[in-house]
């Protein structure tokens, strides 16, 4: 009963604090704010309580600092961000492409109530939850077979998401992201949606915002990639556009094509938990 009710009052607490990982974020510094949309353009409607929403309000750093990687040495391309989330990277190199939309995705999930409901794959197919990991128990690899374990009391807070998430990290990647995606058309793109190809390495990107034409049709996106070695989460800048903007053309029916990577048209997935 009391446990019951922790996790209720850690769930309400979240509520109220959507990042959870800055507690009170600056509202000078979001996404939404930070980048308006280019001349002409409108943003997309998005549902109250989703991803796309909660990605509008995602905190950034002040001005444009220099991506910094795990071991606080400086990433050594700095020529294709527009601006750094502001979210830590963690000490390790563990919070790399894959694991930074899978950072994001599950903060989301944290941060509105429903931490409980974050799954994600080992290379291995095993699905490691939240759900087990915040009732004490822990994945064990005994050759190819992984187990849940009860090693620790209960804990449902963000300190214990935040070791969970680098759990994760520490076997997950792009061979195994699509396990918790499923692919959509292109034409169905929209933000939170996650650009993937799979591979060694492979790459993947977050479509953070969306924004349209409303005579054309045309379509604009943000973009939030991590990288490796394990970096700050950083809103890409579009390549053609001289004056370093972040917003970039999407066709459906073409390839996307940032400074670091080029993604076919019909590389677009979509997290199954929304």
């Amino acid at each position: 009963m009391r446990y019951g009710l922790l996790v209720l009052l850690l769930a309400v607490a979240a509520l109220a604090a959507p990042y959870a990982w800055v507690g009170k974020s600056d509202a000078r510094n979001t996404l939404e704010v930070r980048f308006p949309v280019p001349a002409g353009f409108v943003r997309t409607a998005v549902p109250a309580g989703s991803f796309a929403k909660w990605l509008r309000g995602l905190p950034l750093k002040g001005g444009n600092p220099p991506i910094v990687c795990y071991n606080g040495r400086l990433k050594e391309y700095q020529a294709d961000h527009a601006a750094i989330v502001n979210i830590d990277v963690g000490t390790q190199d563990l919070q790399q492409c894959a694991d930074t939309v899978i950072r994001l995705h599950a903060e989301y999930l944290f941060g509105t109530g429903r931490a409980r409901q974050a799954r994600y794959s080992f290379g291995n197919g095993f699905v490691v939850d939240f759900a087990h990991w915040a009732d004490g128990y822990r994945p064990r690899t005994r050759g190819k077979h992984t187990a849940w374990v009860k090693c620790t009391p209960p804990d449902a807070s963000h300190a214990n998401f935040r070791a969970y998430l680098n759990a994760v990290f520490a076997y997950a990647s792009t061979r195994s992201l699509p396990r918790d995606l499923e692919h959509v058309a292109p034409t169905d793109i929209r933000p939170g949606d996650v650009l993937l190809r799979p591979g060694d390495p492979g790459h993947a990107m977050l479509v953070a915002d969306m924004a349209i034409h409303p005579c054309t049709h045309v379509h604009q996106v943000l973009m939030i990639q991590g990288y490796m070695p394990a970096q700050n989460a950083h809103v890409l800048r579009d390549p053609d556009d001289t004056e370093q903007h972040a917003w970039f053309p999407y066709d459906p029916t073409r390839d996307f094509v940032t400074l670091e990577y080029t993604f076919k048209a019909s590389e677009v997935w979509r997290f199954k938990v929304q």
